[in-house]
């Protein structure tokens, strides 16, 4: 679990850090966080062709939908996301988007009841 944990800090920091260094350097925004997005589907078929159960896929349309609606949203984000690294610094842009994590674990603890414990309730309010 830490190891997740630390793979996924270095990962968030990464992007961070790569962003301010595309922005500094007036690189193309669009093909920087299109080449992310092409990274993490290159990563995701990667491992789903990994699994040795193999792949089963359930109502592909709505999936579809699903999954282009949500890469729509994360690439608009991302963009959004580098201009406000460009305009106000990795600093306050990082910390203002790590405030996003509210929102899923609310809706979470509302939709799917899951109660975060002792443990991930420390999470949250250090991340805050």
């Amino acid at each position: 679990m830490v190891i997740f944990l630390l793979l996924a800090i270095i990962s968030s920091t990464s992007i961070s850090l790569i962003l301010k260094y595309s922005e500094s350097k007036n690189l193309n925004r669009y093909a920087v966080t299109s080449s992310n997005y092409i990274a993490a589907f290159t990563a995701s078929i990667i491992l789903m062709l990994s699994k040795s159960e193999g792949v089963i896929l359930n109502g592909l349309e709505d999936v579809a939908v699903l999954g282009i609606f949500a890469g729509i949203m994360y690439f608009l984000g991302f963009i959004f996301i580098q201009k406000s690294i460009k305009e106000n610094g990795v600093g306050i842009t990082g910390a203002v988007s790590k405030t996003g994590i509210i929102l899923p674990v609310v809706l979470s603890m509302i939709l799917w009841r899951e109660i975060p414990g002792v443990i991930q309730s420390a999470g949250v309010i250090l991340s805050i």
